[in-house]
């Protein structure tokens, strides 16, 4: 069956994410690429390349139900709030887009499928025009997470997909490095689905030489979470780059090659002979962003993660601006050796991160596999789970009692409903968050003190230092956490687990009448359910 990598791309505006999303499309269909969003989109977007597609067509749409439906509780949605939202300035964007009108008498669950059909009816006739105005329209981001897009891939990346046996997925996010401030109050409360860092295999950070926000701290969080597991690339565009490649080789048809341009980077990677030395400053930018986000520290002009498992080397690319591209804006010459030389860096740096992406979850399944019931073990020998949020008006017994014999979810699945100032699913709602936050900090400081081994018997990891192979299986742990954390709600400022997994820890504690704390024995219960 084909795996789909999902490479979340992230930069300021103008980081040229879409260009390199487009750079990767088939050349028959550049053109239609660049008239959907003109290199630039206004929401989040997973271009999907399939080596089976004939066309880019619009395949779904992730709604923000906050937006559309004024809540993101889905047991509240309602036809008076709906209305609302159409009447709205905004609401004049739903309207005249996906052609909604106020509806009366329906209940949450089929008000839901009115709107969810209307959307399959877009999506299913859905032309360049239509998927245009989705991409370019700044309100796209208040009502839609985000929307998935298949592209047909070059040849060079055709055969390469085919052969891996996958799909790739280019996550094109809203420059959400740089939020508008007007968004900046509104930002602490998205959910990891609406931050588009949800289900990713790994992290493509862009280089720019600009400042970033103060309003990064609002989802710091959620980045350092997620950041934390999985590879990080980071790819910067140094101005002697093409300059560079012209003294050594030539940019002409004939020195633009793929040997040259493999050559070439493999001396940048080294940096270390003449002309190429400057380079390891440009990664400075964005290893400010990953210390911020509490990733690493920076030493000089190298960065120390926390958790290295790789060398910083091998996660670090340099790619050329394209002369055409600034100069001939919506009609480049693809033909080039300008526009060439951009391509076969960009193909050549992707389809290194691709090999490790793919490589690298080969490897943390082989070590989930092997470790997962040691780190359960160690688990159940922890004497207690402390409680979040630190609610002033519940207590932990008050906790314990709501998870004995309360309400688990609402029967829309809800989660963090509150009704009159009362959180109506405490126990469930308070046993995901603190489940999650106990897990991490225990990961932080898990040591396996067993021997990797492949499939045959033989050592998985040969000539790699102990702290690096701690770190790898933390980062393996780490990955398991954040696929079973909930990504469609937040609560007060706090990430939890798969409210399902939550549900059925609970029912478990419950049939088997579990003695002692029951946010202590609920935490476990979900670390058995998880791992």
């Amino acid at each position: 069956m084909k795996r789909e990598i999902v490479l979340l791309m992230t930069a300021l505006t103008k980081g040229g994410k879409t260009t390199i999303a487009m750079a990767l499309c088939h050349q028959s269909f550049r053109n239609q690429m660049i008239s959907l969003g003109n290199c630039r989109t206004e929401i989040t977007v997973d271009w999907t390349y399939d080596p089976k597609a004939s066309h880019i067509f619009l395949q779904d749409i992730l709604l923000n139900y906050r937006g559309v439906f004024g809540t993101e509780r889905r047991e509240r949605i309602s036809c008076e709030k709906f209305s609302e939202i159409l009447d709205s300035e905004e609401g004049k964007y739903l309207r005249e887009t996906f052609g909604f009108e106020k509806q009366e008498g329906l209940s949450a669950d089929e008000l839901e499928e009115y709107v969810l059909s209307k959307i399959r009816e877009y999506i299913n006739n859905c032309d360049d025009k239509a998927l245009a105005k989705i991409i370019k329209n700044r309100k796209s981001n208040r009502f839609l997470r985000r929307i998935k897009v298949i592209v047909p891939p070059v040849d060079e990346f055709k055969s390469f997909f085919e052969k891996k046996n996958i799909s790739l997925v280019l996550r094109d996010t809203r420059g959400l490095l740089d939020i508008d401030p007007e968004e900046a109050v509104k930002v602490q409360n998205r959910t990891m689905e609406e931050l588009g860092i949800d289900g990713i295999d790994a992290v493509l950070l862009l280089g720019t030489a600009a400042p970033f926000a103060d309003t990064i701290k609002w989802y710091k969080n959620a980045y350092k979470s997620a950041f934390e597991a999985v590879p990080i690339f980071i790819m910067t565009r140094p101005d002697s780059v093409s300059t560079l490649y012209d003294i050594r080789y030539g940019i002409d048809e004939e020195n633009v090659t793929i040997d040259n341009v493999r050559e070439f980077l493999q001396a940048a990677k080294k940096g270390n002979e003449k002309g190429f030395k400057e380079f390891p400053n440009t990664f400075l930018q964005c290893y400010r962003l990953l210390e911020m986000f509490d990733i690493g520290d920076i030493s000089g002009v190298e960065f120390k993660y926390k958790y290295k498992v790789y060398n910083n080397e091998d996660l670090r690319y340099v790619y050329p601006n394209s002369t055409t591209l600034v100069q001939n804006g919506d009609n480049p010459d693809y033909s080039s050796a300008d526009y060439r030389l951009y391509e076969l860096m960009v193909f050549e740096n992707l389809m290194d991160m691709v090999n490790k992406i793919v490589e690298h979850n080969h490897f943390i399944e082989a070590i989930n596999s092997q470790i997962k019931a040691d780190f359960v073990s160690s688990l159940q020998n922890c004497m207690g789970v402390d409680m979040l949020p630190n609610y002033r008006k519940y207590s932990r017994a008050s906790v314990c009692n709501n998870i004995l014999q309360g309400d688990i979810l609402g029967p829309r699945d809800g989660i963090v409903t509150t009704e009159h100032g009362n959180i109506l699913y405490l126990g469930a709602v308070t046993s995901g968050v603190s489940s999650r936050n106990w897990l991490r900090s225990r990961v932080y400081t898990y040591e396996y003190s067993g021997v990797l081994t492949n499939p045959d018997g033989s050592k998985m990891i040969q000539d790699m230092p102990k702290e690096c192979q701690n770190n790898l299986v933390r980062m393996a742990l780490f990955n398991v956490i954040e696929k079973k954390t909930d990504y469609q709600a937040y609560f007060q400022g706090y990430y939890f687990m798969n409210r399902y997994c939550v549900k059925d820890a609970i029912l478990n504690i419950r049939k088997k009448h579990f003695t002692g704390d029951a946010l202590s024995n609920v935490s476990k219960e979900i670390a058995n359910i998880i791992f």
